[in-house]
C-alpha cells in the first residue's frame, strides 16, 4: 500500500511458477472472488453517483460484507485526484495509467469503454460493477450495472446533443448486456423493464439508504444553524437541482401565492448550486431561470439563495426548517426527502415517480403541477403547530427503513447471484 492508499493487485494465476503454486492459486480463485468498482463518480460527491459509490463502499467494509470471500477494488481513471482520506483507506484502490493525452470530451468515454475494461482483465476481476449506467461494451467479466433512472429516455429535453444521444445509445446497449442491473426503486425497475426491454428478473431494487449524520438536532443547534445562515424561525427549505424537472419555478410560484397567507411570513432559503449563465443560455428548456422568476413574482429577500452548502450544513439546515418542500417531476429514488425525514422537518413532496415508496405517510405527499393545491399543502403545515409536531415525529422512523447498510447487503446478495455462489 502506498502513501496514498493505493493497492495495486497481480493476477491470482503466475505464469511463471511452479505447476503445485498454480494449483494452490486456482484453489483459492475459486474460494476468492474480486470485485471491481467503476470509481469514476469517486471525487464527485455532491453529484448522485457520486454521493452513492462512497456511501456503498463505506457500508461494505463497515459491516464486513466484503474482505473474506469477496474483495472489492475501486477502479479509477488516470487523471482523479483520490485524496487519503477516511472512504480510501477502507479498502483497495487502483488507478489506471494512460500513455496519451486524451480531450475532455472523450475522456469519460474512453475510460468506460477501454480502460475500464483493461483495469478489470489485468487485476483478474470476476465481476465489475459500475455504479451508474455505463459499462465497456466488450465485457471483461460479467457485469452488474446501477441505473439509478431513465430520465433522458423518460424526459425528452434531457437528452441533449446529437453527440450525448449517441452517447445514450451506447450507455443503454452496454447495460442491456449487463448481468444483473440494480435500480433504486419499483418506479425505476418499471422504467427499466419497459424502456430497455429488459426481462423483469434481471432487474433488482435496491434501495438507497441516508447518512448517519442527518438526524434530529437540539434546539441549541437548530438556533446556531440559523443564526449562521441569517434565517428566522419556520423558515421554508429546499436543497436540491434547478433544471426543469426539479420544479424550483413550481416552488417559486406556489411559495410565492402561499405567502400573504402564512399567520406570520416565512423566508424560502434555497440551497445548492444553480448552472452558471453560459450553462443556461445553452439549453433554457433545460435550465430555467430561477432567479429571474423570483424577480418577476416580487419575492425580493423573501428568498435566501444559500449557494452550495457541506454535508454537516446541509443536516442542520434540514432539522432547523419549519418545512422542506421538494417538488420534483421525476425521481429516481429521491435522497433529499429522505434526508429532510431523517432530520424530523416536515415535508411537503410530490407524488410522482418514486417519491411515494421513500416518503410513505410521512409527508404530505401533492400533485407538484397543481399550484393552488401546492400552497394549500405548505399553509396547512406552515400554520398548523400540531400538523407539524406530527410530521416531524413521524419523519425519523420512515427514514430508518432505509439504511446504507442494506443497500449494501442486497448488492452484495447481487454480487453473489452473479456469480453462483
Amino acid at each position: 500500500m502506498t502513501a496514498a492508499g493505493f493497492v495495486k493487485y497481480p493476477p491470482l494465476c503466475y505464469h511463471h511458477a511452479a505447476p503445485a503454486m498454480i494449483n494452490i492459486e486456482l484453489a483459492e480463485r475459486d474460494l476468492l472472488k474480486r470485485i471491481g468498482i467503476n470509481g469514476f463518480f469517486w471525487d464527485k460527491p455532491f453529484t448522485g453517483s457520486g454521493q452513492y459509490t462512497r456511501e456503498l463502499w463505506r457500508a461494505l467494509h463497515e459491516a464486513r460484507l466484503v474482505g473474506d470471500e469477496l474483495r472489492a477494488t475501486m477502479l479509477h481513471p488516470p487523471e482523479q485526484r483520490v485524496a487519503n482520506d477516511a472512504d480510501a483507506a477502507l479498502g483497495a484502490h487502483y488507478q489506471a495509467q494512460r500513455r496519451w493525452a486524451i480531450g475532455d470530451n472523450l475522456r469519460e468515454l474512453w475510460w468506460e469503454q477501454m480502460e475500464l475494461g483493461a483495469a478489470a482483465r489485468m487485476l483478474s476481476i470476476d465481476l465489475l460493477h459500475s455504479p451508474y449506467m455505463a459499462a465497456p461494451l466488450l465485457k471483461p467479466c460479467p457485469l452488474v450495472v446501477t441505473v439509478h433512472d431513465l430520465i433522458p429516455l423518460r424526459l425528452p429535453e434531457y437528452r441533449g446533443s446529437r453527440l450525448f444521444r449517441l452517447y445514450l445509445r451506447l450507455a443503454t446497449a452496454a447495460a442491456r448486456r449487463a448481468r444483473l442491473l440494480l435500480t433504486d426503486s419499483q418506479c425505476s425497475k418499471r422504467d427499466i423493464i419497459e424502456l430497455l426491454r429488459v426481462p423483469e428478473q434481471r432487474v433488482k431494487v435496491t434501495y438507497l439508504g441516508v447518512g448517519a449524520q442527518y438526524r434530529p438536532a437540539s434546539a441549541e443547534q437548530q438556533a446556531a444553524t440559523r443564526a449562521r445562515f441569517g434565517l428566522p424561525e419556520g423558515y421554508i427549505f429546499y436543497i436540491g437541482g434547478f433544471d426543469r424537472r426539479k420544479n424550483v419555478i413550481g416552488l417559486l410560484r406556489a411559495y410565492a401565492a402561499a405567502l400573504p397567507q402564512m399567520q406570520s411570513p416565512r423566508p424560502l432559503a434555497i440551497a445548492g448550486k444553480p448552472p452558471d449563465e453560459k450553462a443556461r443560455l445553452s439549453n433554457p428548456a433545460l435550465f430555467p431561470d430561477v432567479g429571474a422568476e423570483a424577480q418577476r413574482l416580487g419575492l425580493g429577500d423573501n428568498v435566501r439563495w444559500l449557494g452550495q452548502v457541506s454535508d454537516a450544513d446541509k443536516a442542520a439546515l434540514y432539522a432547523a426548517a419549519g418545512l422542506f418542500v421538494f417538488l420534483s417531476l421525476y425521481e429516481g429514488f429521491g435522497l433529499d426527502p429522505l434526508e429532510a425525514l431523517a432530520c424530523g422537518a416536515p415535508l411537503v413532496c410530490s407524488n410522482a415517480s418514486s417519491l411515494p415508496e421513500v416518503v410513505g405517510d410521512a409527508g404530505i405527499l401533492v400533485d407538484a403541477r397543481d399550484p393552488a393545491n401546492l400552497s394549500a399543502a405548505m399553509l396547512a403545515v406552515l400554520n398548523d403547530e400540531a400538523k407539524q409536531a406530527e410530521l416531524r415525529a413521524k419523519g425519523p422512523p420512515q427514514a430508518a427503513r432505509f439504511t446504507w447498510e442494506q443497500t449494501a447487503r442486497a448488492t452484495v446478495a447481487a454480487y453473489r447471484q452473479v456469480l453462483g455462489m
